[in-house]
């Protein structure tokens, strides 16, 4: 499972699978998504959650959720006040960004929404790269720097007011949540089951509000 599922997404739906089946054992390991998808095609592992579709002969792709990004930055004065101005994202991508590692969904969303406004990422000189979301909210919260990422990832914070979201102009910026599977390994009754169960949870998310 990749970042964002794991820590946002994955702990509902486990919750209520062991409510209707208590005996059940899933090994869970988090990766980037790149490396999961990989490893799905190579059949080292039964399923994954991931945060982009990448082209592979071996991989079956299922969207499981919508995830809406946004630009975050830290609650104060200077970025109340750009957030007023309606900024561009080229005058966005002026700001200090914290970015992910390479391989992750959330860094491969933040390219694609950059060169949808003109900005070759490769141009960029980000204050920092890091591996994990939760280090990438705690230097903006701190006021380090600014960066694109999950809404997911971030409803607390920003219910909190402990950083501030600006609007990205232009296309519409989301993507897809997958749940990926090797098309051509044999599925027992037990995946085959997990993944209708899967499937049928996510198409019910953020309709029911217990659970979203």
């Amino acid at each position: 499972v990749s970042t964002i599922p794991a820590t946002y997404l994955l702990p509902d739906f486990l919750g209520q699978l062991f409510k209707e089946s208590p005996a059940i054992f899933i090994r869970a390991t988090e990766a980037n998504s790149k490396d999961i998808i990989e490893k799905v095609a190579k059949s080292e592992v039964d399923l994954g959650i991931v945060g982009m579709k990448l082209p592979n002969d071996q991989c079956e792709f299922h969207e499981l959720v919508v995830d809406d990004f946004v630009f975050i930055a830290p609650a104060n004065p200077y970025y109340e006040e750009l957030k007023k101005t309606k900024p561009n994202l080229k005058r966005l991508a002026k700001e200090p960004l914290i970015m992910r590692e390479s391989g992750s969904g959330v860094k491969h969303t933040m390219e694609d929404i950059l060169r949808s406004g003109g900005i070759d990422p490769g141009s960029l000189h980000p204050v920092a790269i890091m591996q994990g979301i939760e280090a990438i909210k705690q230097l903006v919260i701190k006021g380090y720097g600014t960066s694109f990422i999950s809404a997911l990832a971030v409803k607390n914070e920003l219910a909190r007011g402990e950083i501030i979201s600006i609007p990205i102009t232009g296309k519409d910026h989301s993507r897809f949540i997958y749940l990926v599977w090797n098309k051509n390994s044999y599925q027992s009754e037990v995946l085959r089951d997990l993944i209708s169960r899967i499937t049928e949870y996510f198409l019910h998310y953020g309709k029911n509000p217990e659970i979203h």
